[in-house]
């Protein structure tokens, strides 16, 4: 897929100003709640990517996707120990998915139009060639 042809996203300064106070608690609970060095620094720097994503003007919806899914999988490892921070995370999910505009459905006609049927032959002179 060419990047012309990938679903932009532009991001509100009210919702950017949202997710970073919420990547701000995430990143506190991280880091009371995990021990593993790795794995803290793993979910550290999903959280800046994301952070980068969120303060461009314009982002892709596979981008933000692709590093929140990383993010929420990182933080499932130690999930016991973060609950609070998966339900931050899906606030991020709801602000983006959750709120989105959803499309009408086209209403359904009352009455429902045929062609006509041209397999009987009313008229036998149209059978006939002319020359």
């Amino acid at each position: 897929m060419l990047e012309d042809d990938r679903v932009q996203l532009e991001i509100e300064s009210d919702y950017r100003t949202k997710i970073h106070e919420i990547l701000i608690t995430i990143r506190k609970i991280v880091n009371q709640n995990v021990s593993d060095i790795g794995l803290k620094e793993r979910i550290f720097e999903k959280i800046r990517l994301l952070s980068e994503e969120i303060d461009r003007e314009r982002t892709t919806v596979e981008k933000f996707g692709s590093i929140l899914i990383s993010l929420s999988h990182d933080i499932g490892e130690s999930a016991e120990n973060l609950e609070p921070a998966v339900e931050k995370l899906e606030r991020i999910k709801k602000i983006f998915w959750g709120s989105s505009v959803k499309n009408k459905e086209l209403p359904t006609p009352k009455e429902r139009k045929e062609l006509p049927d041209l397999t009987s032959k009313n008229d036998e002179s149209e059978d006939e060639i002319p020359f």
